[in-house]
C-alpha cells in the first residue's frame, strides 16, 4: 500500500479527482482515505509483529530438544534435554568410564593372579585379559570424548548464526522497513 502511495505521488496521479463507484474523491480526501488505511495496516503489522516477537523470544528460550527426536542428546527419560544437560550427562559417563579403567588398572585381584600363575602362558593370559577390557573401556572413551567434542563445537556457532539472522529478520525485515516505509508514505500524503 505504501508503494501504492509513492507511485501515485512521483506520477502525479493524485492532482485531480478521482472517480470511484460513481463518487469524486478529492485530493484531499484521497490523503486522509490513504492515511486511514495506511495507519491501519501499519498497527495490523505492529500487532502481527508482536505476536511474533513474542513467540520468537518464547521459541528460543530455551535449547531443548525433544527427547525422542533425531536430535535428542543423551537420555530417552522425560520430554525433553537441554544442551547443557546432555553435555552433563556425556560428562558424567567420561567419569564414570575413566573410574573402570583406574579400577582395571588397580586390580590387585589380577597382581595376585600373575603371581599365582605357574606358568608364563596363565600369567600372559592374566595381562592379556586385562589389555583387553581397558581397550574396550579406552575405545568407549575414545568414541565418548569424539561425541562430546561434536557436541560442544557445534553449540556457538549454530547459536550465533541463529541469533544474528533471526535478529536482523525481525528487527529489521519485520519491523524497522516496514515502518520506515509507512512514515515515508504518511509525509508524502501530507507535504
Amino acid at each position: 500500500m505504501s508503494g501504492g502511495v509513492f507511485l501515485i505521488q512521483l506520477y502525479e496521479l493524485n492532482s485531480t479527482s478521482w472517480n470511484i463507484a460513481d463518487r469524486q474523491i478529492s485530493p484531499n480526501e484521497f490523503g486522509e482515505i490513504a492515511t486511514f488505511v495506511l495507519s491501519f495496516l501499519a498497527v495490523s503489522h505492529l500487532v502481527s509483529w508482536i505476536a511474533d516477537y513474542i513467540a520468537y523470544r518464547k521459541w528460543f528460550q530455551s535449547n531443548q530438544v525433544q527427547a525422542d527426536s533425531m536430535e535428542a542428546i543423551g537420555s530417552f527419560k522425560g520430554n525433553s534435554e537441554s544442551m547443557i544437560s546432555g553435555v552433563k550427562v556425556r560428562v558424567e559417563r567420561l567419569n564414570s568410564e575413566l573410574g573402570v579403567l583406574h579400577e582395571i588398572a588397580a586390580n590387585k585381584e589380577k597382581e595376585g593372579a600373575i603371581e599365582q600363575a605357574s606358568n608364563n602362558t596363565q600369567k600372559i593370559n592374566v595381562v592379556r585379559q586385562s589389555v583387553n577390557e581397558m581397550s574396550k573401556k579406552l575405545s568407549n572413551l575414545e568414541e565418548d570424548l569424539r561425541e562430546l567434542s561434536s557436541r560442544l563445537d557445534d553449540i556457538a556457532p549454530g547459536f550465533r548464526a541463529v541469533s544474528w539472522v533471526s535478529g536482523f529478520v525481525i528487527y529489521g525485515w519485520y519491523l524497522a522497513i516496514p515502518m520506515s516505509v509507512y512514515l515515508a508514505a504518511i509525509c508524502l500524503l501530507w507535504k
